[in-house]
């Protein structure tokens, strides 16, 4: 009887296995990937100031690959761009199904005044919340154990709304405590 191989569970690599923690060890390590995340949230309020549409959205994106490098340093992971690439693009693209604020917020720029300050506070908010999201679903998946390439970006959905909603809060408090709005 031959074995479905969608029931085979992917191996994994050793290597790409964190170390054992203590209870107390591991929450400091939390701590620190939260301050990673809330510090690159920080970062992402300021390409929302690039007047040009879509160079906002590279930027974002190069912050978040950013954060991702520093969580996989922090949890004992390789880093790989092109992995982290397309993880960040899936997740990128699954708020973006359900949302068409930050392409919308980005593009609203090319018309003058109200466009344009519409446009920042946009994609500040957008932005924030996106990079807020991606940087918990990391922790949360890095803590369970994976690491960029077996990231499923499908089955981390609900998640992603929760901590994208959850994130506006958090970017919105960032932005008018750090007095990062414009």
């Amino acid at each position: 009887m031959a074995k479905n191989p969608k029931a085979l569970k992917k191996k994994r690599d050793p290597a790409e296995m964190p170390p054992r923690l203590s209870q107390g060890e591991a929450e400091a390590r939390r701590q620190q990937a939260l301050s990673v995340v809330q510090d690159h949230t920080i970062g992402s309020l300021a390409p929302a100031a690039i007047p040009f549409p879509v160079f906002d959205l590279v930027a974002l994106t190069g912050i978040q690959l950013k954060m991702l490098n520093s969580l996989c340093s922090l949890y004992g992971l390789t880093f790989s761009n092109k992995a982290a690439r397309v993880a960040v693009t899936s997740l990128l693209s699954k708020m973006l199904s359900t949302s068409f604020t930050p392409m919308l917020a980005s593009f609203i720029k090319v018309i003058p005044g109200v466009g344009q300050a519409s446009g920042v506070a946009g994609m500040m908010a957008t932005g924030g919340a996106s990079t807020y999201a991606v940087g918990k679903l990391f922790i949360r998946h890095f803590e369970a154990g994976g690491n960029l390439s077996n990231f499923n970006a499908k089955a981390m959905s609900g998640y992603l709304r929760q901590e994208f909603e959850q994130g506006k809060k958090v970017s919105n408090d960032l932005a008018a405590k750090d007095n990062h709005l414009p």
